[in-house]
């Protein structure tokens, strides 16, 4: 069993059932609260972050196979997340809480999946600065887009 791999999994677990059941509790109006941030509704933040779980597993993928990472830029996430925003500010619960736990199913699977030897071997992406092992790209992509984005939906939430 890979145990590092596993806790990553577990960490991933913990902050997207979190992401959920926050995401489930919102009524409408809090949907449509503001993130500063990020410059969008609470439901498009959390699409994107649906989203997001299945392009992180794609990369973890890519890395572990021994492939090239995209040469994405923030430029380039940024032009991405600012169609996207627009395109899901109104999106219905139930659309996006089905993609969160689909895509984040298997974002969680992927990263089980990893071996701990895997996990030590480093991959260039220069989105994170060139040179990055493959359980930083775990931590920052798939878990850390979670938790930070949580943290601007609960304040939108709370101020909204």
């Amino acid at each position: 069993m890979a145990r590092r791999a596993e806790e990553l999994a577990e960490r991933f677990h913990r902050a997207r059932q979190e992401f959920i059941r926050v995401i489930d509790s919102c009524d409408a109006s809090q949907l449509q609260a503001h993130c500063h941030g990020e410059q969008c509704t609470v439901a498009a933040l959390a699409s994107h972050v649906a989203g997001f779980h299945a392009l992180g597993a794609q990369w973890v993928q890519q890395a572990v196979r021994g492939e090239e990472l995209p040469t994405i830029t923030m430029n380039d996430i940024d032009a991405m997340n600012a169609e996207q925003t627009v395109r899901d500010a109104n999106r219905s619960p139930q659309d996006i809480l089905q993609e969160l736990r689909e895509h984040g199913g298997a974002a969680e699977q992927v990263v089980r999946s990893v071996s701990d030897d895997d996990l030590d071997r480093t991959v260039q992406f220069p989105l994170l600065g060139g040179a990055v092992s493959i359980q930083r790209l775990i931590e920052i992509v798939v878990i850390g887009d979670v938790e930070g984005h949580l943290k601007s939906i609960k304040a939108a939430i709370a101020t909204g």
